[in-house]
């Protein structure tokens, strides 16, 4: 059992020598490759980004690499990645203002009254005291009289003299965006649509009675030829490879007794992948 803590998502999955897929989700006890989820026990071992799984199922071809098989059809998903593209607020940049205090020295004229004093003695036709200047006459005394003017008074106020003001304005410029993205390329082999209708007659010829349909049954030549053109086989005859292949199809399905009844059919897939080279042309989403 592996320590399922040591794998993420996009991790290369092989069984013995061969890529299989990629991990495409990881749970509690198992993984996720190419829609089917492998338990813990079929992990053997986590190597750097590699995950190598037991038995030889995976090798031989009943799980091909991006393909997996529902109630006798087998589905190859074509897929790619697109890029998606959007927008969200992000501050670009910024303009900052700096306001400073400057003093500076001033001179205003400003007009101001003073009163100038001007002493002048001048002669006078004589007379004589009245009443009552005799006795102040003969006293002596400081006559003072006020000078007035006007004094400047300095005072400070604050006024608006201008503004700054800042306006925003929005625009659209056009931006490349480059993202790099991955797509299945799915190989399909030519020598197997050779062999199919031999595969369909030799069925109509033995099976076709048996209840099933050429539909139903199909997969197991599928089976079998994915198997003979396996390198996990080569230079094998079938029966040095039934064993593995029993034993497989057995940890797969738990169903020992069913192989017995479909044998015949895997075999004529397997002898039939080893009277042809294999011939590939790629099929891309």
């Amino acid at each position: 059992m592996a320590n399922l803590e040591n794998i993420q998502d996009g991790m290369e999955v092989f069984a013995g020598n061969q890529l299989i897929g990629y991990v495409e989700s990881v749970k509690k006890n198992k993984i996720k490759v190419n829609g089917q989820d492998i338990s813990d026990s079929e992990i053997t071992k986590v190597d750097q980004n590699r995950v190598y799984l037991s038995g030889t199922d995976y090798a031989a071809g009943n799980y091909p690499q991006g393909q997996y098989a529902q109630e006798g059809n087998i589905s190859v998903p074509i897929v790619e990645e697109r890029l998606n593209v959007g927008k969200q607020q992000v501050q670009l940049g910024e303009v900052g203002l700096n306001k400073r205090i400057i003093e500076e020295q001033q001179n205003i004229p400003v007009d101001l009254m003073r009163e100038d004093v001007y002493v002048e003695q001048h002669a006078t036709a004589e007379r004589a005291l009245q009443p009552g200047e005799l006795e102040r006459v003969f006293q002596e005394e400081t006559i003072r009289v006020p000078v007035r003017g006007e004094q400047a008074v300095v005072s400070k106020e604050a006024v608006v003299t201008g503004e700054v003001s800042i306006r925003k304005e929005q625009h659209t410029e056009q931006q490349q965006v480059t993202g790099t993205t991955r797509r299945v390329e799915v190989t399909v082999d030519k020598n197997y649509e050779k062999l199919r209708s031999n595969f369909q007659q030799n069925w109509q010829q033995n099976y076709a009675k048996s209840g099933s349909t050429w539909e139903q049954d199909e997969p197991n030549y599928q089976y079998g030829y994915a198997a003979g053109t396996n390198q996990q086989y080569a230079g094998q005859t079938w029966q040095q490879a039934e064993p593995a292949l029993q034993q497989s199809y057995t940890q797969q399905y738990g169903d020992n007794s069913a192989w017995q009844q479909l044998r015949n059919e895997v075999q004529q897939g397997f002898e039939g992948a080893r009277t042809l080279g294999t011939t590939t042309t790629t099929t891309k989403a």
